[in-house]
């Protein structure tokens, strides 16, 4: 979590900073590239990434790293002759044709990062994170004055500090392979797809689901009130939204790993899941109460009026926030229960709750204010859904539980 607080510091301050040299429009478009990469990465690892922790053979595991990044790179390559063809007829890309080598990258990332989660290389993880910032914050301050055209600066800053930490990863999965003298086998690779089926059959469908109802402001902003609302929407997003979803992640590291491991010993994690809950409300509440009360404040000082309307949106969306920080990390509990159907079923209410909740915000007020609360006030009521049946979850099902002490 420390590594993931400095990261995470160092790209707020940094997207602070570049707020003065890139205009909203540029961070219009790179949401809706992040919008665009988000959706896709999950059909492309088959979300076989999150089986990664579940096996008890350490082999197994590292072989679920194969599966998810193979899959990555034959999706991106795929995608990648498709775009060429189709520009090669004349189809104009814009940021799209960016996408395939974005998509590898990430696929290769992910997969090993949740390898080191699995070995609970903590260390490691936290270092790549910062050294993350780093990056992005120099890429993107060096496209910003070097770049002829802005436009796409901070997405090739997003991809270059990507393939550079992934290259770290990498290596880091490689020395692993040979200093636990590990072991590759194409036919057990084939025995665990079949085994984690699951993942791509129903996790790939919630996960498109849970990513777009996650990225519908983006779209419908978009939709009714173009690239420079959507380019406020993202610096609101870049100072609350991705410090909090990266901080909730590292907690939510630690919690995949015990909490599995736990499950699968006892048939139960109650206790993990209480005193997780019980650490994200209450270390949460004094950061999001200054981050409300502050946030419009000091963007207001930095740029004037030129970011207002995004100051607000914090202002407006902080406590909805607050809930998804505390909840979010804990769903990881349907996969750890093996109810991956719940989770599929809730991620398509949660979209269609959300999508409902924008378009009669619409009707109510006509401005992004009213579409942006009523979309707070639905995803918070579907997560007290969640919170309340992975809590359940959480204490294991008796039957099972007697059978493992016999």
């Amino acid at each position: 979590m420390l590594g993931t607080v400095l990261s995470m510091a160092l790209q707020t301050l940094s997207f602070l900073w570049l707020g003065r040299l890139y205009p909203a429009e540029v961070m219009g478009v790179y949401e809706y590239f992040s919008t665009g990469y988000s959706i896709l990465l999950i059909v492309a690892t088959g979300r076989y990434e999150l089986a990664i922790m579940l096996p008890k053979e350490e082999n197994d595991g590292f072989l679920l790293v194969l599966l998810s990044a193979g899959l990555s790179l034959l999706f991106s390559l795929g995608m990648g002759v498709v775009f060429c063809i189709a520009a090669w007829l004349g189809a104009k890309l814009d940021w799209a044709a960016y996408l395939p080598l974005c998509l590898a990258v990430l696929g290769v990332y992910y997969s090993c990062n949740y390898w080191l989660n699995r070995r609970k290389d903590y260390w490691k993880l936290a270092v790549n994170r910062v050294l993350q910032g780093l990056l992005m914050f120099g890429f993107n301050l060096l496209f910003a004055y070097f770049l002829p055209d802005k436009r796409y600066g901070m997405i090739f800053g997003y991809i270059l500090s990507q393939a550079l930490v992934m290259a770290v990863l990498v290596f880091y999965l490689v020395r692993d392979y040979r200093r636990l003298d590990l072991r590759i086998s194409f036919l057990r690779i084939k025995e665990l797809a079949r085994e984690y089926l699951n993942f791509p059959k129903m996790s790939c469908l919630s996960g498109v689901v849970n990513n777009l109802a996650v990225r519908l402001p983006t779209i419908l902003l978009g939709v009714f009130a173009g690239e420079a609302v959507v380019g406020q929407y993202g610096m609101m997003n870049k100072i609350l939204g991705a410090p909090i979803t990266a901080i909730s992640e590292a907690i939510r590291d630690v919690f995949r790993q015990k909490a599995s491991r736990e499950y699968a010993h006892r048939g139960e994690c109650e206790a993990t899941y209480r005193s997780t809950f019980r650490t994200l409300a209450l270390a949460a509440v004094l950061p999001f109460l200054l981050i409300m009360l502050g946030g419009k404040p000091v963007l207001e000082l930095v740029y004037g009026r030129k970011w207002e309307m995004a100051g607000t949106f914090i202002l407006l969306m902080s406590p909805f926030y607050y809930v998804k920080f505390v909840v979010s990390p804990l769903t990881f509990m349907t996969y750890i229960a093996g109810k991956q159907g719940f989770d599929m079923k809730w991620q398509i209410a949660f979209c269609a709750a959300s999508a409902s909740a924008f378009g009669l915000g619409y009707l109510l007020t006509g401005e992004s204010y009213g579409m942006m609360l009523c979309f707070g006030l639905a995803q918070t009521l579907l997560y007290g859904v969640s919170f309340a049946y992975t809590h359940r979850l959480s204490k294991g099902d008796p039957v099972g539980q007697e059978r493992r002490k016999e």
